[in-house]
């Protein structure tokens, strides 16, 4: 069954995964639990360019929201199939879909693309046993996986569908039970657990959203008094870098509160700004309309890609890309427009041959 699509969701989709790819191509560092490495930072001993300090400091802005409002939106449009078709007919079912779209593209990708590309780049030269850091490290993502999303996504469907069979009506309830249960993440050694825990939260608020979005644009379209604070406030709480505050006693709780509250605000401006871009001509754009239909193709197989650039970028320059303003910017550059293309016409090659969960 086709579904209308709705425009603001579309510009959303577009900028967190643009969003998603800056992020990832501002990294020079990955260490995990002995499930490999790749590590350039030894090349930094002189400083870091004022072009990566600055690239990290974007970075930390986008990592205040991106992924969060990636689950809002999986939220919004699993409440929004609801509606248009009535629902799912059973659990199975959901299971059954949702396996084929997530964990399919999940296993494939991981083992025939991101791993061939970590070990070339040299991400397991240091491994002691291939076989655990590939299984332990990729599939169950104790290591780094750029993928985790697609599994923990799997599983929040899974547990919304039995909440709100559980809890039918009653929105508050789920959001403080699904609230409670996040604290938790950060203490849970299990990375799939963590990040299901962390996430369900912000992935029932997009499925709370969804029934309340006419009514919130109608308010973008009043004013913008309500997104420029929110801004203010996302900025500010960005900038004094609320992940630095005291963990213990009620200083924990205050820098919990405040994170969640730079999180939402973030959230609900870069939405209002999606929103407002609906009024322009770029929805309509070709490149727009090609980008919307590779989303999905572009976060799969951008990221590994990284790997590659810099190990050849390092070859060539050695460490000065990242220590010098001119190569780093050079650098951060060729990372995303090559990452972008690559993830790009490797999604088109394999849309071709008509294998649509793989892009």
């Amino acid at each position: 069954m086709k579904y209308k699509q709705i425009q603001e969701y579309d510009v959303v989709r577009v900028i967190v995964t643009l969003l998603v790819i800056i992020g990832h191509c501002m990294y020079f560092k990955i260490t995990t639990n002995s499930y490999g490495e790749w590590d350039y930072s030894i090349y930094t001993v002189s400083g870091l360019s004022f072009i990566y300090r600055l690239a990290n400091f974007v970075r930390r802005i986008i990592y205040t929201f991106h992924m969060p409002l990636y689950m809002m939106l999986s939220g919004a449009l699993f409440r929004y199939t609801e509606i248009s078709s009535g629902g799912y007919d059973s659990l199975r079912f959901l299971i059954k879909k949702k396996a084929r779209n997530l964990l399919l593209p999940f296993f494939v990708v991981t083992l025939c693309y991101v791993v061939p590309l970590k070990a070339i780049s040299g991400y397991y030269t240091v491994s002691t046993n291939l076989f655990r850091d590939i299984f332990v490290g990729q599939v169950l993502l104790q290591g780094n996986n750029h993928l985790w999303f697609l599994p923990t996504l799997f599983f929040i469907f899974l547990i919304i569908y039995q909440i709100n069979r559980l809890i039918q009506r009653d929105d508050l309830l789920k959001l403080i039970v699904l609230f409670s249960l996040s604290l938790f993440s950060d203490i849970i050694q299990i990375a799939l657990l963590s990040s299901i825990l962390r996430y369900a939260f912000w992935f029932y608020i997009g499925y709370y959203f969804e029934n309340r979005r006419h009514r919130i644009n109608d308010s973008i379209d009043r004013s913008l008094i309500k997104p420029i604070c929110s801004a203010f406030i996302w900025i500010l709480l960005s900038i004094i870098n609320i992940d630095q505050q005291a963990s213990e006693g009620v200083y924990l709780l205050i820098g919990i509160a405040l994170k969640n509250i730079c999180t939402f605000c973030a959230c609900y401006t870069v939405y209002c700004f999606c929103y407002l871009l609906t009024k322009t001509k770029l929805p309509q754009s070709k490149i727009f309309q090609h980008i919307r239909n590779n989303t999905f193709g572009l976060y799969l197989y951008s990221d590994p890609l990284n790997y590659l650039i810099v190990l050849f970028a390092f070859n060539c320059f050695g460490g000065c890309i990242f220590t010098t303003n001119l190569a780093s910017m050079g650098l951060l550059l060729a990372r995303f427009i090559l990452s972008t293309l690559g993830a790009y016409s490797l999604s088109c090659i394999i849309r071709h041959f008509k294998l649509k969960y793989f892009c």
